[in-house]
């Protein structure tokens, strides 16, 4: 039951954030059509987070923390020197609390810049109590760039709370962090979810019924989990990446396990092309549910382990 309205939920939100309509142009706003753009591949989509991004400027005080995080995304999926501005203008003007550590370790993640990603871990918990989800979701975020399992017990701790007491917006680490399924959704946290603008609820509906990427990345180096090709695979542009970490016990370069739907896919070990090895796994997903005049279908994968 829950699935059904979680992938309804997401399509009448897509629905009130057409690019032809006249929703407010807000931070989840912008990072809704972006991740319509990657699970449709429609342009117009893309085309309107970045107009979005754009009117958004004169307006970043209100949400100062929301429309950094916009920003970086925007730039994981265009390249353009006026978002790489607009963050590094927004990234000063964040206060030095708990609830800035996903948007700075999101910027740091875009510029590797170390500085950046020392003041938030500087930030980071290293406690919560229990359904604190601020501190929970901020210790999720600094979980994925150290791969401390101390940070994940504090995450998981923070957001184990009944899922209907946790904001939209943190959803997304909720979900990564619990590794949940929509049969976990309890009906009064999708009765909590609707609530929510269609920015947040289109977000937060993604993280659970978009096809499940899990990213198993074995390492050795820690520095090599502060590199691109780990910056590749924490901000690539799908609503549904689940993480989980391995120690190699030997030395060697860093591995990415990839496994779509519960299938395990191709490892990828060449890290020149994280990016475009996980465009493929996701070309294979079936995200028919999500998109409008589609019948379910599934497609033969080409990229299954052998």
């Amino acid at each position: 039951m829950s699935q059904a309205r979680l992938e309804a939920m997401f399509r009448a939100a897509a629905e009130e954030l057409d690019p032809g309509g006249n929703a407010p142009v807000t931070p989840s706003r912008v990072r809704a059509q972006l991740i319509v753009h990657a699970i449709r591949g429609q342009r117009r989509w893309l085309d309107a987070a970045l107009a979005g991004l754009d009117a958004g400027r004169a307006r970043t005080a209100e949400d100062p923390i929301g429309w950094l995080e916009a920003a970086c995304h925007g730039w994981v999926s265009r390249a353009d020197r006026s978002l790489r501005t607009m963050a590094e203008d927004l990234i000063g003007t964040l206060p030095a609390n708990v609830s800035t550590v996903p948007a700075r370790l999101l910027y740091w993640r875009t510029t590797g810049l170390r500085r950046v990603l020392d003041g938030a871990l500087e930030l980071s918990p290293t406690e919560v109590a229990a359904g604190d989800s601020v501190g929970g979701a901020a210790a999720w975020a600094a979980y994925l760039a150290t791969a401390d399992e101390a940070y994940a017990d504090t995450a998981r701790a923070g957001l184990g709370g009944p899922l209907a007491d946790i904001a939209a917006e943190r959803w997304h680490a909720a979900a990564d962090a619990l590794d949940l399924e929509p049969t976990d959704v309890p009906d009064e946290a999708v009765d909590a979810l609707e609530q929510a603008e269609a920015g947040a609820r289109l977000i937060a509906a993604a993280a659970l019924v978009a096809p499940i990427v899990r990213l198993e990345v074995e390492w050795f180096m820690a520095s090599e989990l502060r590199e691109g090709p780990m910056a590749e695979a924490a901000t690539f542009p799908w609503p549904a990446v689940r993480f989980s970490f391995k120690r190699m016990p030997d030395l060697n370069q860093i591995r990415i396990h990839p496994t779509l739907a519960g299938e395990p896919m191709m490892t990828i070990e060449d890290l020149g092309v994280v990016a475009a090895g996980l465009d493929l796994i996701v070309a294979e997903a079936d995200r028919s549910a999500l998109m409008e005049g589609m019948g379910r279908r599934r497609k033969k994968s080409l990229l299954r382990k052998r």
